[in-house]
Formats: C-alpha cells, structure tokens, sequence
C-alpha cells in the first residue's frame, strides 16, 4: 500500500488491487518459487550425485513424464549410469546405488511386488546367499509366475546364467524328453541337462516384458542392423541442415497435443543413441496415426530449426513389426 500510494496510485485504487492479492491468486507465484527451488536441487543433484538422483527417482516411480526406459536412457546416454539387473544375491526391494550404477530392485519385475521382493531379501539375510534357481525356488516360495519373471528378468542371473537352465531347474519347464509334461521337482542340481540359453534377443524381449526397460541397451540396438543405410538415428538427425528430407526409425515415447499450431501432435521419438521431437500436422496425423501408436515406427519428414531447437517435419509413417510389446507411449491431451 505504502509503494502504491509513493507511485501516484490513490488509496483507493490500491486497496482494490490489494484485495485480488488473496491466497488463490498469489498460488501462482508462490508455486513457481516452489518450483524454482525444486528445480535447482534436482538439477545439482544430477549434475554431481547423478547415481544417487536416479535411483531416488526410479524408486518414486511411476511419475512424470518420462517411462523408466526413457530415465535409463537419459542416465546412461548422458551420465555414464548404468542400469543393473534385479539381482536375488545383490539386490534390494528398491532399486539401490552399486558401483557408480542403479542395481533395480525386485519389486519393480512383473508379478514379484512389495511383498515379495521384502521376503526374498529377508531370507537371504537369515539364511545367507541362494545357491541355484532350486534352492532359490525352495527357499522363497514364490508363485510359478513371479518365479518365471525373476528369471526372465534376470534376477537369477548370478546363482544361475542360464535362464532355460534356470527355468527346468525351477521346476518350470518339462523335462526334455518326448511326451514327459510333469514338472520337475525343486532339487535337481545333479540332473540339469544340456539347454541352449536364450538368444540375446530373446533376453531383451523378456526384459522388456517383465520390467519394462532392457537395463543393458536399447531394443533399437536389434531393429537397426535389418533396416535401409538411408534410415537415420536420432543423434544423425540432430546434425542435419534445415529443410533436409530424413527418414528416421524410432520408438514414440511421448505424445502431446497442444491446441497451437492447427491442433498438430508433438512426439517424442527414442533410439539407442538419444531422443528427439517431431511435429505431425492434423492431416498427417489422421493418416498415419496407427502407424504412429504402434512400437517402432520409421518416419520421414523435414528438418525444422527456430528459436535454436530442432523438430522433424513429419510427412508419413509406417510401422515396424518388433517381435514384442514395448511399454505403452505417454499420451498427453
């Protein structure tokens, strides 16, 4: 009142203007100070602490914007942090730091929770370290399907490196001979017998099933080697001039659709080497908008530069068959 009046603004003028500054609409300033303070932590935290930051971060999840594939993505890409598997013998029910990288806890596998993943640890403590997918099956007493999942997730890896091996020694498949469909009993170190392990992309498919994320790579890392030379990743895109027509191949992550801009539709797209935006006019998304729900995507259009950012220009799209089902993509309206 008194910086009002030293202005020239009458008093009662002032104490009109006074009156608005209530609790409601003074929300939006002390918010953004909130957000302001919230922002420089978490942006120092990632800067120096970044193992630490995205443990904290994926032990809050699911929230934001972002799938955790994404977070790991953004983690290893630009910080170096790796993603552990779950881990029976080193793991905990969150995901917890090991060695500069995030070890992912127990809880966060398919059909294992809370509950469980407490129970394993809690064993392990009182009883000491599991030895082999039987002792670990006889020990914990989990479900057949949690079981399969800390298997497919590799969360057995280290008592049993074979997950086909791990999986007959569980008592989950039948023995290999014709005709026998009876589940073999808890203990059978004796009696394991020669089974190929799963082809590295059968790991990562059983990964992405069961977490949610592949920790050591990126399912782009498989898609690419079968695809045209002229097919860009996103870190190519990012180094292309304007106007220059790319063709792209990627996993949508992200869909936004602001009102601007003709009611157009940004996506977020995700390869093995990074992340980038395009841009999908109305007419174009009414076209290809299957094709652009689905997996794995290829996508040409134009490259787009203002305002010192970069956006690819989609023309058209067309789906890719992955052999698996990715986590669903973001959808914000």
């Amino acid at each position: 009142m008194d910086g009002a009046q030293e202005r020239g603004v009458s008093a009662d003028v002032a104490k009109k203007i006074f009156a608005k500054l209530n609790g409601h609409y003074m929300f939006p300033e002390s918010h953004s100070h909130a957000f302001a303070a919230t922002t420089y932590q978490a942006a120092w935290l990632k800067r120096y602490y970044p193992t630490e930051f995205y443990v904290s971060l994926m032990n809050c999840q699911p929230v934001g914007f972002y799938t955790m594939e994404t977070i790991k993505q953004d983690a290893r890409l630009r910080f170096g942090v790796n993603f552990l598997n779950p881990c029976v013998n080193r793991g905990a029910a969150d995901c917890i730091p090991e060695g500069g990288n995030v070890r992912i806890g127990l809880r966060f596998i398919k059909n294992v929770g809370g509950a469980l993943a407490d129970a394993i640890v809690a064993e392990r403590e009182r009883h000491g370290p599991y030895i082999g997918a039987s002792d670990f099956a006889r020990r914990a007493r989990p479900s057949p399907d949690a079981l399969e999942s800390l298997v497919m997730a590799g969360a057995l890896d280290d008592v049993s490196p074979n997950r086909r091996a791990a999986l007959w020694e569980a008592g989950l498949l039948p023995a290999p001979k014709r005709g026998a469909q009876i589940p073999m009993p808890a203990s059978m170190q004796d009696s394991v017998p020669e089974l190929t392990d799963f082809t590295p992309f059968e790991k990562m498919r059983g990964e992405y099933e069961t977490l949610g994320i592949y920790p050591r790579g990126h399912l782009m890392q498989f898609i690419r080697p079968n695809l045209a030379r002229n097919v860009l990743s996103c870190a190519a895109t990012e180094t292309a001039p304007e106007g220059k027509r790319v063709r792209a191949a990627c996993w949508p992550i992200a869909h936004q659709h602001p009102k601007g801009r003709g009611g157009g539709v940004f996506i977020t797209i995700e390869d093995e080497t990074g992340d980038t935006q395009i841009f999908v006019r109305p007419d174009v998304y009414e076209r290809y908008h299957r094709a652009l729900d689905g997996q794995v995507v290829v996508i040409d259009g134009e490259i787009e530069r203002g305002n010192g950012d970069k956006v690819l220009n989609t023309q058209s799209a067309r789906a890719i068959n992955a052999g698996l089902t990715m986590p669903n993509a973001h959808d914000w309206h």
